[in-house]
């Protein structure tokens, strides 16, 4: 029997060779994207048939050939209670057993895979019933990429992040169960280091490590970055960070102005779930996030489970997880959202542009906020301006991101009578959903429909 790290290191080939096809569909024609997804879809919905018998018994009368994201809607909907209560059945591997499942989490003291092939997560249950889930070989790698191939283009494209050392640091959840936490460990190398710093630190360890390791890319929870911020403020944290990236909360618009205030660095904002990483990124150079439309189906929809059109805002969303065929299920996630216009002039790629809004009150804190941005003496001094306009411009165009000209240079954002209604402020950072619910979607392209549906709301059943 392999080692764990004989495993890791397999592994981390395998993720490499994956990496440069999953950086080129972040530029690919949304036709292509489309007869990708409908591919991915078919694909999906065969595997189901063929090794879940839950599936195979709700999808009896269902020919994968015919199916598409027109279609969808014709297939049978699923919750995550579905999910749990016939997790035995779902799972297209026979020794993934929920009780097997459960024990290989309750065992974990440090990564480790499961059967040699499989990684397993569980979710923090925000939702109100916890939900686990099991990863792949390659849906592992593919869920580890989802969230970091916007990194590693930026690093190919940009001059000055290329000569820096790829030193990530982390401050978020450190529980092995958490897919973050998991993921990191299994993708750790000398060449791309990640140094994890459990958010439930004493705020002067997590100080005194990062000033220690120097990260080049700052990642964590927003709150957890904002009260890194006020350490900066103090004089106590020492680092000059290339980019930030922001996940797993919602990136308030005085959160991201603190951080571009401090550290002159571009602010990523990533959503994500243990359903899959990477859902929607964005890539630091204009409001929104890209949908990551080749790993997912996002659909938005209304309280009764209706498709919703551009510029409407939609009630919840329905997401289907095209990768991971270990356990082909996607709940829904419940959450607001307001879906750009595929006229919007700000990117040469309208379909693929996402603006997220508020929703809710701020969420809960995990460091000190302060109560104000930095002061200028603070900054931790960074390039002029004038000169990350020519850096950013091979990933400006690459983004499909237009710069802005004379009025247009006035961020466009929802229609006033969102605005009016609290559905986002048209400011650089448009602002977010809740802690818990989703962040970004796609205009619809023709008839969104779900093939995985569920909501807390509305008790909707999910479909697979």
């Amino acid at each position: 029997m392999a080692t764990y790290e004989e495993l890791r290191q397999r592994h981390l080939a395998d993720a490499a060779a994956l990496l440069p096809q999953l950086v080129e569909r972040i530029e690919w024609p949304a036709e292509r994207l489309a007869a990708h997804r409908r591919t991915e879809l078919q694909r999906l919905v065969r595997v189901a048939r063929e090794l879940s018998p839950w599936h195979r018994k709700r999808l009896s009368d269902v020919d994968p050939g015919e199916v598409d994201e027109a279609t969808l809607a014709d297939l049978p909907v699923m919750t995550k209670d579905d999910l749990m209560a016939h997790f035995d059945e779902i799972v297209t591997d026979d020794r993934l057993r929920l009780d097997v499942v459960e024990a290989h989490l309750e065992a974990l003291t440090t990564d480790a895979y499961l059967f040699d092939r499989y990684h397993a997560c569980a979710s923090g249950g925000s939702s109100g019933r916890r939900g686990v889930f099991v990863y792949d070989w390659d849906g592992w790698s593919t869920c580890y990429w989802g969230a970091l191939r916007y990194e590693a283009r930026a690093r190919r494209l940009d001059p000055r992040l290329a000569a820096a050392p790829p030193r990530m640091a982390l401050v978020a959840a450190d529980a092995v169960t958490h897919i973050s936490s998991s993921l990191a460990q299994t993708f750790w190398a000398p060449g791309a280091e990640w140094h994890r710093f459990p958010v439930t630190l004493p705020v002067e360890e997590i100080v005194a490590g990062l000033n220690a390791v120097q990260p080049t890319l700052l990642a964590g929870y927003p709150s957890a970055l904002y009260g890194l911020a006020h350490e900066v403020e103090a004089g106590r944290l020492h680092i000059a960070p290339l980019r930030l990236c922001s996940t797993a909360e919602p990136l308030l618009p005085e959160i991201r102005a603190a951080l571009e205030e401090t550290w002159h660095a571009p602010v990523v904002n990533v959503y994500s779930a243990s359903e899959g990483l990477g859902v929607a990124v964005s890539c630091g150079l204009g409001a929104g996030l890209h949908l990551s439309e080749d790993l997912y189906i996002v659909e938005p929809v209304d309280a009764a489970g209706r498709p919703v059109g551009s510029g409407v805002c939609s009630d919840k969303v329905y997401l289907t997880n095209l990768f991971n065929h270990a356990l082909p299920h996607a709940p829904g996630r419940t959450l607001p959202l307001w879906i750009s216009p595929p006229t919007d002039r700000r990117s040469t790629r309208p379909s693929r542009r996402l603006l997220r809004l508020q929703r809710g009150d701020r969420p809960p804190a995990r460091l000190p906020l302060p109560a104000r941005t930095m002061p200028s003496h603070r900054r931790v001094p960074g390039p002029p301006d004038a000169g990350r306009g020519a850096r950013d411009r091979p990933l400006r165009r690459a983004c499909g991101h237009s710069r802005p000209r004379g009025r247009d240079r006035r961020r466009a954002g929802p229609p006033r009578a969102a605005r009016a209604a609290g559905h986002g402020d048209g400011g650089r950072a448009a602002r977010t959903p809740v802690l818990g619910q989703a962040q970004a979607v796609r205009p619809p392209t023709g008839g969104l429909s779900r093939i995985h549906r569920s909501s807390r709301d509305s008790g909707l059943p999910a479909r697979a």
